[in-house]
């Protein structure tokens, strides 16, 4: 439920949850939120090794990625991954969310780009990548073509 809704670690804390999930299980035992924070980081970690898995069968993936900035002024980035499985079913996924600290010109994004794709081995597998048309864009695609080929 954490993870699902996003809700802050210390909710297992909180007297009227532990009541719900006594009610609903009778045998919960009350957490706190550093169990809590582990659970979903082990959580986390499974799924990822199932993720980094199945892309280890996968021969050609197609990403998408975007850039933007919250109203904290906070910038972010997500990569998404795009791919056929064995069964012929279309999969996305998304690799990485992230702060992308300015400036964001081209070396910074195709860093980070690489990065992911390292740490996900897919570097070698990159069929296409689509992006806005932000003019930093075009010179990362360029540069993470360099490491890429």
């Amino acid at each position: 439920m954490i993870l699902y809704h996003e809700y802050p670690f210390m909710l297992v804390e909180h007297v009227v949850f532990n009541k719900f999930m006594r009610a609903c299980t009778p045998h919960w035992e009350r957490i706190s939120r550093a169990t809590a924070k582990n659970l979903c980081i082990a959580t986390y970690e499974s799924e990822k090794k199932k993720l980094k898995t199945l892309l280890s069968r996968v021969h050609k993936v197609n990403i998408t990625t975007d850039m933007w900035t919250s109203c904290q002024q906070i910038s972010y980035m997500v990569v998404t991954c795009h791919f056929i499985d064995s069964d012929w079913n279309l999969n996305r996924r998304v690799l990485n969310f992230c702060n992308i600290p300015p400036p964001h010109n081209g070396r910074i994004i195709s860093d980070a780009l690489h990065k992911c794709f390292r740490d996900w081995g897919i570097d070698n597998k990159i069929g296409s990548i689509t992006v806005d048309n932000a003019s930093a864009n075009d010179s990362a695609l360029r540069l993470l073509r360099m490491f890429l080929i």
